[in-house]
């Protein structure tokens, strides 16, 4: 206990203190008990059941904060098509093409990525062809010229034959 009387942090309050605060409290009741709410409060508390911020109401949905604003809730295109079952299904035939093996170092065992010959972005006839993709490690990976959207301004422009 403190000198002032407060306990410190992380230290239990005796229980006999505990029962004191809640028996004091028994029997008091609350300031706004059976006054009628106003429209505003059951607007708020109608739009919290629904899901929706009160303080960004209408233009936000559940859990955004201001520093996102204007980001909207949307899933990309290109992330649903890399978490599509087509696109699990591409990786794995790259992979057993390649016999899991990395097409750079030829080394087994590393952790794999299946790469793009020709960019996922540019050409979307050729997003799931198994002839565009080749299996690389992660530090292969890292090393291409495209990874993480790297020199974008050397991207293929001719469209392929």
């Amino acid at each position: 206990m403190k000198s002032d009387g407060r306990f410190e942090k992380g230290h239990a309050v005796p229980k006999e203190w505990r029962n004191a605060v809640s028996k004091s409290r028994k029997g008091h009741i609350p300031w706004n008990k059976g006054k009628p709410w106003s429209q505003k409060t059951k607007k708020k508390i109608s739009l919290s059941k629904t899901g929706v911020s009160i303080r960004h109401s209408g233009q936000f949905k559940k859990g955004f904060t201001p520093w996102n604003k204007g980001k909207g809730n949307k899933t990309t295109i290109s992330k649903k098509l890399r978490t599509s079952n087509r696109f699990k299904e591409w990786r794995k035939a790259v992979f057993e093409r390649d016999d899991y093996t990395c097409q750079m170092c030829k080394q087994r065992g590393k952790k794999l990525h299946p790469h793009h010959i020709k960019r996922f972005a540019d050409y979307p006839n050729l997003r799931f062809a198994i002839s565009n993709g080749q299996t690389l490690c992660e530090t292969c990976h890292r090393n291409t010229s495209t990874f993480g959207n790297r020199n974008l301004t050397t991207r293929h422009t001719t469209p392929l034959s």
